[in-house]
C-alpha cells in the first residue's frame, strides 16, 4: 500500500487526524497538570490543617496556663485579705512600716504574676497566627469551592 491518498475523502481525513492529534496530546498533558496541581494543593491545604490544630492546641494551653496564674493570684489575694482581716497584735511604730512594706511587695508580686500571665497568653503564637493568616489570603482565591467551604467551616468553628 502506499503513502498517497487514494481519494480525496482520504486526503482530507489525515488532514483532520494530523490536526486533531497535536490536540489530543496538548488535552493530556493538561489533564496530567491538573491533576498534579490539584495533589498538590491537597496537601498545602492537609499541612495548613495541621498548622491550625497546632495553633488551636497552643491556644488552648495559653489559655489554661493564664487560668492558672489568675487561680494562684486569687490566691495571694484571698491570703492577704485574711491577713487584713485577722485581729492584729498591737505593735509598735517600727513594725507596721514592715508590715506595709510586705503588703506592697505582696501586691506588687501579684501585679507581676497578672502582667506576665497577660503576655504569655496574648503574645504566644501571635507572629505564627499573622503568617498562617496570609498563607490562608494567598491561597484561598486558588481554591476550589468543596475546599473553601471546608476551610470556612473550620474557620467558623475556631471562633474566626
Amino acid at each position: 500500500m502506499s503513502d498517497r491518498p487514494s481519494s480525496v475523502k482520504e486526503q482530507a481525513a489525515r488532514m483532520i487526524l494530523g490536526e486533531i492529534a497535536p490536540l489530543v496530546d496538548k488535552l493530556d498533558e493538561v489533564a496530567t497538570m491538573t491533576s498534579e496541581s490539584h495533589e498538590h494543593l491537597a496537601d498545602d491545604v492537609r499541612q495548613l490543617a495541621a498548622i491550625v490544630t497546632t495553633l488551636q492546641k497552643s491556644l488552648e494551653a495559653a489559655a489554661e496556663q493564664f487560668g492558672y496564674l489568675t487561680g494562684q493570684a486569687r490566691t495571694v489575694q484571698t491570703t492577704i485579705a485574711r491577713f487584713e482581716s485577722a485581729p492584729q497584735p498591737k505593735q509598735s511604730a517600727a513594725q507596721s512600716p514592715l508590715m506595709l512594706s510586705v503588703l506592697m511587695a505582696g501586691s506588687a508580686l501579684v501585679a507581676a504574676v497578672l502582667v506576665a500571665g497577660g503576655v504569655l497568653f496574648f503574645e504566644r503564637g501571635t507572629a505564627e497566627q499573622a503568617r498562617v493568616g496570609r498563607a490562608v489570603s494567598r491561597a484561598y482565591q486558588h481554591l476550589d469551592e468543596g475546599t473553601r467551604q471546608k476551610l470556612d467551616a473550620a474557620i467558623q468553628k475556631s471562633g474566626g
